[in-house]
């Protein structure tokens, strides 16, 4: 076997790049805001506080979550009380995006003051869903000519919620039938 051949003045090989620092499993999540309670069933009348588009990495399905207030409890409501927070979310990918994105837009149809029967009325004033896209936080014409604000927040809703089906986990879904709110 030959014996490598050194000699002196020649160029050195570059020095291996050390090693990446392993990315942190929390790098790129935000803190979330509990979803929990939501609503039970009865007639309120809600505050918007916050709404916001959301995605799970883990189930990689997307959602539309609303933070409410509440103002007034009509009936039920058994476990709220005034001036609590519910939360509904409303996944808006996957197979649940076929009931998801029409309940999306009856609720922001509501909070721009249009009833739920008036479907050509919303359709006139929303006709590519933009104040629907700026209700979930994000930049775009609508938002822009608002000041870039989302302009659902502070609005005022009236809502009936129902019991849907049972979920798997004992839980129950949950129907909403919103309305415009009077303050």
């Amino acid at each position: 076997m030959a014996a490598a051949r050194f000699t002196r003045g020649a160029a050195r090989p570059a020095p291996a790049p050390a090693p990446a620092q392993r990315e942190s499993k929390y790098a790129g999540i935000s803190a979330s805001i509990p979803r929990d309670p939501m609503p039970s069933i009865g007639e309120y009348r809600f505050k918007v506080e916050d709404c916001r588009e959301g995605y799970n990495k883990g189930t990689c399905t997307e959602s539309f979550k609303i933070t409410l207030r509440i103002l007034e409890i009509f009936s039920g409501g058994v476990g709220h009380a005034v001036g609590d927070t519910v939360f509904v979310v409303f996944l808006t990918s996957g197979p649940a995006a076929i009931a998801g994105l029409p309940r999306v837009v009856a609720f922001c149809a509501a909070t721009a003051g249009f009833d739920p029967t008036d479907a050509a009325g919303y359709d006139e004033f929303d006709p590519e869903r933009l104040y629907v896209e700026a209700c979930s936080g994000k930049a775009n014409t609508y938002s822009e000519a608002v000041g870039g604000v989302n302009p659902v927040i502070g609005a005022v809703v009236d809502c009936a919620v129902t019991r849907g089906k049972d979920t798997p986990t004992g839980d129950y879904y949950r129907e909403y039938a919103w309305t415009q709110g009077q303050v």
